[in-house]
């Protein structure tokens, strides 16, 4: 997978009301962050295991960074579970109901923190609030004496209806489960798609504008690849016969680029003639400074048989 955050896609498979998103490259031995989240909100401080083993949890954005195992899956499932329950003595009607006032703390569970702001009388309006390690939890289920009423919001609250009963009992369950499977490609397979992709190109002929070229298509095998599209210069010339060649001609112009591509393969050769032109002027200034050379040896030789 290439770099940049990743979502269910094809070969992804995703399960459970959590939606789980990936940030990084999934390869052997990288380290990816992943994201959890629900309707939007993300899901904080859940359990999270890789294939099954290594644990991790969720920080306050709903992420985790993990490292990519070396095996051929890649697996994540988060799993968050809490729950409370509040009993909430009845007020007379001027008598508001809040957090600090007195409430069964023996039914209150450690995982969720519960609070009631409003006059807890019969037939009024208060509001449940939901929080986990002082952050609020949206998405948990609410039930008002044993019946389900709603689910908080994005704030963790919600609005409910005294009832009109002996008691005043509000229970709140948090539960959110989801699954991220991602196949992986171990190096070796990676190198061999790589060289099965790759066209070697052997190209015979001179290469100077105008002349013609012989241009042969191979596999990593050293197969000849027959009906493969050749283009110089970025322009179409023809296709690959069944011996994989196809004669081409130098166009008059600065560089030379050939491009052979077949199916999900290609190659690539390319030559700049101009680099190639200073190369071989300041060959032959070499040339003719050796010649110079020479002359210069063969003056002084002459020189000195007539001073014998």
């Amino acid at each position: 997978m290439d770099n940049g955050e990743q979502g269910p896609a094809d070969g992804i498979e995703t399960d459970g009301a959590v939606n789980i998103t990936v940030d990084g490259t999934v390869t052997l031995g990288e380290t990816v962050t992943l994201t959890a989240s629900r309707d939007g909100e993300p899901v904080r401080f859940a359990a999270v295991s890789v294939n099954g083993e290594d644990t991790y949890e969720t920080d306050e954005n709903g992420t985790i960074a993990v490292t990519v195992p070396d095996d051929d899956e890649f697996e994540v499932e988060v799993e968050a579970e809490r729950e409370g329950e509040l009993e909430i003595p009845l007020a007379d009607e001027d008598t508001e109901a809040t957090e600090d006032d007195d409430m069964d703390e023996s039914d209150e569970d450690e995982s969720l923190d519960l609070g009631v702001d409003g006059n807890a009388s019969v037939g009024e309006n208060v509001t449940i609030t939901a929080t986990h390690a002082e952050y609020p939890v949206a998405g948990a289920a609410v039930s008002v004496n044993g019946e389900h009423v709603g689910t908080t919001d994005s704030s963790g609250t919600i609005t409910v209806t005294v009832p009109e009963a002996d008691e005043f009992e509000v229970e709140v369950e948090y539960e959110a489960a989801g699954e991220l499977e991602i196949p992986l490609e171990s190096a070796e397979e990676d190198d061999d798609a790589d060289e099965e992709g790759q066209i070697d190109l052997v190209v015979e002929g001179t290469l100077e504008p105008g002349a013609n070229l012989s241009v042969t298509a191979l596999d990593a095998d050293g197969n000849a690849i027959s009906n493969a599209t050749v283009s110089v210069n970025d322009e179409p010339v023809g296709e690959t016969g069944e011996n994989g060649t196809l004669t081409v001609t130098v166009p008059v112009d600065d560089e030379l680029e050939i491009e052979v591509t077949h199916a999900d393969r290609d190659g690539e050769l390319s030559v700049d003639f101009e680099d190639a032109a200073d190369e071989h002027d300041h060959d032959d200034e070499d040339d003719e400074y050796e010649e110079d050379g020479d002359e210069e040896a063969d003056d002084d030789d002459d020189a000195a048989g007539s001073e014998d």
